[in-house]
């Protein structure tokens, strides 16, 4: 570490620039050089991986053997952190039983070999009473600011935390292609021709177009690709459209797929079967392209919000999960 950024620290916060129990950088120093090198990287392009380890169940390692027993561990396992890293790689004290590491000039296969190595020595030297989860993230392919790679690695440690502790996980961008940017719509209907002429409407729309002749075999490409609206014919052989609907709806996984019937017949009744069937929509099949587009396009924005909210709905019970981790009392209530 330079000599002159310590003194300016110092200087700036009339305060030291290490952690009085660990012997490691403390927070506020951590997040200069987390700054400082984010910038340097910027200006020479070197890669370089931020990790945060969190110690499991800590909570619980303080209330069986006390604090002070606790205080030793922490101390241990900043030992381990310092004795598993390069002289060059910076290791901070992050918050209570949250340790950093900036490994500089680092690629994220080269970090993820040294986060394990930390991660075997700290339950070796606690027998197994104590195990340590870590994220990480990576500059340039995980972000570009601070903030963002900070973000993305307490992501990556909530991952680990799910996946049963005691494990390392870096975060990964889902990179999605040109073909998955694109709405999928999957066609059912046991006339080719019909398919065809759907197809094209929605081709020049910039929709990904998926074809099912039958209602067994719809039911076989759903649990297969992800799909965000199907329509379905409703009269078809063997497994007819008001089957396949009922199927699709009474399936957890597959019940928030819009569903529009599309058929020849004008009777009430087959609409009225059709909703019961669960159905969102029912369409003509001599509807004119602007209203077959128009439908399309307003049930898909429908789904996308549905996923969103499912999203959002995983991340808090992940958070909750994470913070009832470390205390007993808490269990069951976040």
């Amino acid at each position: 570490m330079e000599p002159e950024l310590i003194q300016n620290y110092e200087t700036e916060t009339g305060a030291p620039f290490t952690d009085s129990l660990t012997g490691l950088f403390n927070h506020g120093f951590f997040q200069i050089s987390l700054d400082r090198e984010l910038k340097r990287s910027k200006r020479h392009g070197d890669p370089f991986t931020l990790a945060l380890i969190d110690i499991d169940s800590f909570s619980h390692y303080n209330k069986r053997y006390g604090a002070v027993k606790g205080d030793r561990m922490l101390r241990k396992i900043s030992d381990v952190v310092l004795k598993n890293i390069r002289q060059t790689d910076l290791a901070a004290r992050f918050s209570d039983d949250v340790f950093s590491v900036i490994f500089l000039k680092s690629s994220s296969r080269s970090s993820l070999i040294c986060a394990e190595r930390i991660r075997a020595a700290v339950e070796e030297i606690s027998g197994c009473d104590l195990t340590i989860s870590m994220g990480l993230s990576s500059y340039p392919k995980d972000g570009l600011e601070v903030q963002i790679l900070i973000q993305k690695a307490k992501e990556a440690l909530i991952e680990a935390k799910i996946r049963g502790k005691n494990r390392v996980y870096f975060f990964e961008n889902k990179i999605r292609s040109i073909d998955q940017e694109k709405p999928t719509v999957l066609i059912v209907d046991d006339e080719p021709r019909n398919i065809k002429l759907i197809e094209a409407i929605l081709a020049s729309e910039n929709y990904k177009v998926l074809k099912a002749f039958s209602g067994e075999d719809a039911l076989s490409k759903v649990k297969k690709i992800n799909v965000d609206l199907i329509l379905l014919d409703l009269v078809m052989p063997n497994m007819d459209g008001y089957e396949v609907c009922r199927h699709l709806k009474e399936s957890e996984d597959t019940r928030l797929i819009p569903i529009v019937m599309l058929t020849s017949l004008d009777d009430i009744d087959s609409k009225i079967s059709a909703l019961e069937a669960g159905a969102d929509d029912f369409l003509s099949k001599s509807a004119d392209k602007m209203e077959l587009l128009a439908r399309t396009k307003s049930l898909i924005k429908i789904k996308k919000l549905n996923d969103n909210m499912i999203s959002i709905e995983k991340v808090l019970f992940s958070m909750a999960n994470a913070v009832e981790s470390k205390d007993a009392y808490t269990q069951g209530h976040v």
